[in-house]
């Protein structure tokens, strides 16, 4: 048993609450950039987003220090943003109705969260730390639940996409500084503390063990698709080009026929086919030269067309 210190019971501590505060930013930032969110489990965002409630609740009325009081709020606050984002990107909700649903489950989450405060305060003044107890158990619930339908995403999906490995990295580091508080806290031990980090810790290490073992061969196989679609349009392209160039070629014929000023405008009709169509080719090929980067992370991937197209085959 290691024995108890109070510095790095603090130290620890105070790094988990930081890490756990903003662990979501990067999940933010990524789906907003991709315009896109599948892989992303929206389960996993509204459970998170119950959880939270509990769980600041829980850290007020527990008497914990100012940081970790502070943590499930934004904790609670980026979740539902997430959520919110899932709802507009994956489920076809609105902007306006996205950021609605999400204001009202911010007014819902508070006032839930108050009545957990009062009622909790209320029990401990009679020496009652049952509802208090009960209400750190639910929150560790709904987090660990949480994580679960993530990996139906990946096995969906056959790799670990949507889902920033950057936020993944961050919420581990949180639950392993969170652990490590706890170890070196005095007696007595908190078991439920320690299942819930744990917890977390070990599934969101399942997540990167599946991201090594399957996101490599996945982006193989992008990289070819997309250099089939490639040379595909690159075929329609030359094939319209041709086209065009032997409608230029009867127009020359029957230039005699036509009047001055209807042959540059029939020309000029002409003439756009293939530029634009080249432009397309061109377009779409820099599209997919910018959204490239098949390393494992997957931080530069395809965006909502793809993703779409892949989760319906």
């Amino acid at each position: 048993m290691v024995a108890p210190n109070s510095v790095a019971e603090n130290v620890f501590g105070t790094l988990g609450a930081v890490f756990w505060s903003g662990q979501l930013a990067p999940q933010l930032w990524k789906s907003w950039r991709r315009k896109d969110t599948a892989g992303l489990s929206t389960t996993m965002m509204f459970l998170w987003y119950i959880s939270g409630i509990w769980l600041g609740a829980y850290c007020y009325t527990s008497d914990l220090s100012i940081p970790l009081i502070i943590q499930p709020q934004l904790f609670t606050l980026f979740s539902t943003l997430a959520w919110a984002q899932c709802l507009h990107y994956d489920s076809g909700y609105s902007t306006l109705s996205a950021w609605v649903v999400a204001g009202v489950a911010l007014a819902v989450g508070g006032a839930v969260e108050a009545g957990l405060v009062v009622g909790c305060r209320h029990l401990q003044d009679q020496g009652n730390e049952r509802l208090n107890t009960a209400t750190g158990v639910i929150a560790a619930v709904f987090v660990i639940a949480g994580l679960l339908p993530q990996y139906y995403e990946v096995f969906k999906f056959k790799a670990v996409i949507g889902i920033s490995l950057i936020f993944l990295s961050i919420d581990l580091l949180g639950g392993v500084w969170s652990l490590l508080s706890l170890v070196f806290s005095p007696p007595p031990f908190d078991a439920l503390a320690a299942v819930s980090y744990s917890s977390v810790v070990g599934l969101e290490i399942g997540i990167f063990i599946l991201a090594a073992l399957l996101n490599p061969r996945y982006w193989r196989n992008e990289r070819a698709r997309k250099l089939e679609e490639e040379e595909k349009e690159g075929r329609e392209g030359g094939q319209e080009e041709r086209e065009r160039g032997e409608a230029r070629m009867a127009l020359d014929s029957r230039e005699s026929t036509l009047t001055g000023a209807a042959v540059p405008t029939i020309k000029a009709s002409v003439e756009r086919g293939p530029m634009e169509g080249a432009h397309r080719v061109s377009s779409r090929s820099s599209r997919h030269s910018r959204e490239g980067g098949f390393g494992w992370l997957g931080e530069d991937e395809v965006g909502h067309e793809h993703s779409r197209a892949h989760e319906a085959v």
